[in-house]
């Protein structure tokens, strides 16, 4: 079932390249560097929450 989900981003602009950490709520963050990283920072907090939510 789909589901809404909320993640928690810190982003800081660094030239052009963003920097910081994602993670869901209560859960450890993933850190990342530049526009790839933030896309599988939120691609792990997917898996992570998936993991989660199957019995």
């Amino acid at each position: 079932m789909n589901r809404p989900l909320s993640i928690l981003l810190e982003v800081r602009i660094d030239g052009t390249a963003p920097t910081g950490h994602a993670s869901l709520e209560g859960g450890d963050p993933h850190t990342f560097s530049g526009w790839v990283g933030l896309v599988r920072a939120v691609e792990e907090l997917l898996d992570e929450d998936r993991v989660k939510s199957t019995p």
